[in-house]
């Protein structure tokens, strides 16, 4: 074939193949893929193609081979790089290698601000988080109403404990494609005097994220206003009697009327909170009466060990990055084998699954269907020694309670754990185990594994 006329045909079935992929017709994207691979095995496009469809299609090893592939062939093919990169990182966490792909994007298109964002969200799930901050100040220089280059930017500084610049960029969250913002005839509150007013204090994201923020709905009352508060079902018994709160009702209304309002985790920006300044009335949460004694006497009746530990090992899967972040219950079986311990499972949704093909011993006691809601887990956690969690809501319970409680952490973790930290400002009685690779929990388990056989040594000998 002339070769001017085999390179145009080339072009148009790769022309075709990638209208095809923006369609969901992968067949059909395949069929023209291959036709361009015959014609031409040497075309970069062709390879990058396959890369996508392999990828797409769940065939990760092939479509890191074809993009290694198309890079061999054309080492300055910048979207190369970038298809790979966003492979390793998203669908691997190879985080290092995808920071290398990233790199070579970033020099051979130094202005991109898609390359320099990918870069950043990269070195932040490496640790490198000073210079994922510079990277996302870039994008922003560049592009300054780049909200996911703003969002990032506020998850790295809060990371850092920068919380000065950091709650300002926090508001960017409201412009997030996938959030929905509240949209209220009444303003939104400034911060300034109430006066009087009614005020609706409105829960935005988990239950922990209110968990940790109700903190602040005593100080908005000293404002002057009347608080009204709006949670989910799960911790409407719990904050019922919550300092502060005039009225509480329940999320999406109905609601009295009211005269302005403020999403809760607005308000640590609103009090220009700062790492020393965080309320620290520890604990701000308690239970009924009545409640805590009923599961008093419920757990009266179960077998005494040493030591009762609360354990729980998964949040919300649909939490962006919650496979890394909850370790599931099949690494933490180790803990089991720790004489001296009664366990209590308060694990609740769907990390219940990992339940289905286990025996439990006589010492790991499954209580969990039988709690209603955050009061009840509250309740429970009120009559053990320790809880051990993952960065899921039940954390986050255990220190507004002040209970002990031990919290796995990966190693790329929200930003409310700050880095390299043991302990927590928002949680004095929370102690933190941090992965030391990403995706690894061996060594962690192991540390809790040990760290709770001198606690039970240590009760022994008093």
């Amino acid at each position: 074939m002339n070769p001017s006329l085999r390179d145009a045909e080339v072009l148009q079935q790769l022309q075709a193949a990638m209208a095809a992929y923006r369609c969901d017709e992968d067949e059909r994207a395949w069929q023209h893929g291959q036709r361009a691979m015959q014609l031409d095995p040497n075309r970069v496009e062709s390879w990058t193609l396959l890369g996508m469809l392999h990828r797409k299609a769940g065939r990760i090893p092939e479509a890191i081979a074809a993009y290694q592939q198309a890079i061999t062939l054309q080492p300055f093919f910048a979207d190369t790089y970038n298809n790979l990169g966003n492979l390793l990182l998203r669908e691997q966490n190879q985080v290092d290698e995808a920071v290398a792909c990233y790199r070579q994007v970033v020099q051979l298109r130094p202005d991109s601000v898609d390359a320099l964002y990918n870069l950043g969200a990269a070195l932040r799930e490496g640790g490198q988080v000073e210079e994922a901050v510079a990277c996302f100040d870039r994008v922003i220089a560049l592009q300054p109403d780049h909200v996911d280059g703003h969002w990032s930017l506020a998850l790295a500084l809060l990371l850092m404990g920068n919380y000065r610049r950091g709650w300002p960029e926090y508001e960017w969250r409201w412009r997030l494609a996938e959030v929905t913002p509240r949209l209220f005839r009444m303003p939104q509150w400034d911060g300034s005097a109430l006066d009087g007013r009614t005020i609706l204090v409105h829960a935005e994201q988990g239950l922990g994220d209110t968990l940790q923020f109700i903190r602040y709905v005593p100080w908005v009352a000293d404002r002057g206003g009347r608080v009204m508060l709006e949670v989910g079902d799960p911790l409407a018994r719990l904050l019922q009697r919550f300092p502060g709160v005039a009225h509480l009702v329940p999320q999406r209304g109905p609601w009295p009327d009211f005269d302005c309002h403020v999403p809760l985790l607005s308000l640590p920006g609103l009090f220009a909170t700062e790492s020393t300044t965080i309320p620290d009335r520890i604990p701000y949460l308690a239970v009924d009466a009545p409640i805590v004694a009923h599961w008093s006497r419920r757990l009266r009746r179960q077998r005494q060990s040493v030591v009762r530990v609360g354990l729980v090992w998964g949040g919300n899967p649909n939490v962006k990055n919650d496979r890394w972040r909850s370790p599931r219950l099949r690494p933490l079986l180790d803990l089991f084998t720790v004489t001296g311990v009664d366990f209590y499972l308060l694990q609740h949704g769907d990390g219940r699954r990992d339940l289905e093909s286990l025996s439990l011993p006589d010492h790991v006691i499954d209580i969990a269907a039988e709690v209603k809601d955050m009061a009840d887990t509250a309740a429970i956690m009120a009559q053990l020694d320790l809880v051990i969690s993952s960065d899921t809501a039940t954390a986050h319970l255990a220190g507004a309670l002040g209970l002990p409680a031990w919290i796995l952490l990966p190693f790329a973790p929200d930003w409310r754990w700050m880095l390299g930290r043991r302990d927590t400002p928002w949680y004095p009685t929370l102690k933190l185990f941090r992965q030391a690779r990403m995706g690894c929990w061996r060594g962690v388990v192991s540390e809790v594994k040990q760290e709770l056989q001198q606690l039970i040594t240590e009760i022994m000998r008093q």
